[in-house]
């Protein structure tokens, strides 16, 4: 992995430093980064309004904003080792780095430059966020990939990618038209609504009366999502997708 901070030279431009730093190597100690910051995947100069929300709703006093380029590898011998050989970034990574810069110093903000070799953009960015213990990865939108599917993508490589089990972890996608949505990776608590909660108390009110006081409502969940786990395994999987695609439609 590379990393880079902003300098200005003698004339007032922006230049970049770099450094190489080996994949063994990389983490927050040695990007210089907190844990619990933001993580902004670059890819267009031209295209990044993302970053400029996130700079502008992020204190990088409090929490470090880490702008990451993927430099994708490909063909069958594409390989990490490829990029170690070189100590400097390409011409394209110097260009894309001096605008995210200009962009941070609208805002008065600090950032870490990133470039991660990889095959996959969505493995890079996920095994990056778990590296630097990220708690918000943000997306702009894109123009082929709907924000459900980036975040589907990026889910499947979160659940790819060894990570604690404390590491709470959300993708915001920024819309074009100023809008953003916001999904939790991995493993996360559901928002339940104020109707689902008085169905759980409603259910655990008739079950107790059979049970016994010693009931609770988290039992009556168990015991829900057990019955639903056997419904998708046995032979009514069928009614029970149709049941869910129901509920997105009615949701």
């Amino acid at each position: 992995m590379k990393r880079g901070q902003a300098e200005k030279n003698a004339h007032g431009e922006h230049t970049d430093e770099f450094q190489l730093l080996r994949e063994a190597d990389f983490g927050l100690k040695e990007l210089g980064a907190r844990s619990g910051g933001v993580v902004v995947p670059v890819r267009d100069y031209n295209t990044l309004a993302h970053l400029d929300r996130a700079l502008h709703d992020t204190n990088t006093d409090e929490r470090d904003v880490v702008v990451l380029t993927i430099r994708l590898l490909t063909g069958p011998d594409a390989g990490v080792e490829d990029i170690e050989r070189e100590e400097l970034f390409t011409d394209y990574e110097q260009v894309l780095f001096t605008k995210v810069v200009a962009v941070a110093e609208r805002h008065g903000r600090t950032v870490k430059l990133l470039v991660v070799p990889s095959t996959n953009v969505f493995d890079a960015v996920a095994q990056t966020a778990v590296r630097l213990s990220a708690r918000e990865i943000i997306f702009g939108e894109s123009a082929k990939m709907t924000a459900a599917d980036q975040a589907r993508e990026l889910g499947a490589a979160w659940d790819r990618t060894p990570h604690p089990g404390d590491l709470a972890t959300r993708l915001v996608v920024y819309t074009r038209d100023g809008g953003a949505h916001r999904y939790a990776l991995g493993a996360h608590a559901p928002e339940l609504s104020l109707e689902d909660i008085d169905r759980i108390h409603r259910l655990w009110l008739e079950a107790v009366k059979s049970v016994g006081p010693e009931l609770h409502h988290r039992d009556i969940v168990t015991a829900a999502l057990r019955n639903f786990e056997h419904t998708l395994d046995g032979p009514s999987r069928d009614e029970a997708v149709t049941e869910l695609r129901h509920q997105i439609g009615g949701s």
